[in-house]
């Protein structure tokens, strides 16, 4: 037995983008969704999705891997790439692309999750709800750090990368811009 009622218990609302080429499962999920209590903005193509998103700033965005133009693979890495909507939570679907080998290749492009189709909807929502419950604590640090005024660092050490909060990078005279190579974090 479906059950549609399942929302995140908080006063903030969440906006989802769902882009999905097939009018018909667009249109469920979105039903779903909506249902749910979330506010739902719909794109129909890779094109459109970057659009909307950059405009509308959502939180999640409910993604299928099989779009014409530019596929659900290439918007998640062009999302990733963005800083204006890399903390996006990210959920790629496919009904065609199920093989591990996919889904691995989904994840390492940058997506949060990986769904099948054809999912249930308490499926999809359970997973909605633990991305956004991510994204918020995501958010929370993000204003613990810049409350606290201290930052943050990553060190890949198989890459030898180090991507840092900007603050951080000020904090050694370090330019703004770009990620700092490992061995120049070393030397400094």
């Amino acid at each position: 037995m479906a059950r549609y009622e399942l929302s995140i218990p908080d006063t903030m609302s969440y906006t989802v983008l769902n882009v999905e080429d097939n009018e018909a499962s667009r249109y469920v999920k979105s039903r779903i969704l909506r249902t749910a209590g979330y506010r739902v903005f719909e794109a129909g193509s890779g094109e459109e999705a970057l659009r909307l998103a950059r405009q509308i700033k959502p939180e999640l965005v409910l993604l299928d891997v099989n779009l014409p133009g530019i596929d659900g693979l290439q918007v998640c890495q062009l999302l990733r790439n963005d800083p204006t909507t890399a903390s996006m939570m990210i959920l790629l679907d496919s009904a065609e692309r199920v093989r591990l080998e996919d889904r691995v290749v989904g994840l390492e492009r940058g997506a949060d999750a990986y769904l099948l189709e054809p999912v249930a909807p308490d499926e999809l929502l359970a997973t909605v709800k633990a991305l956004l419950r991510l994204f918020r604590s995501e958010q929370r640090l993000k204003l613990a750090l810049d409350i606290a005024e201290v930052a943050s660092y990553s060190w890949d050490m198989a890459t030898g990368t180090l991507s840092c909060h900007a603050r951080f990078k000020r904090m050694l005279g370090l330019p703004a811009e770009g990620f700092v190579d490992s061995e120049v974090f070393l030397k400094s």
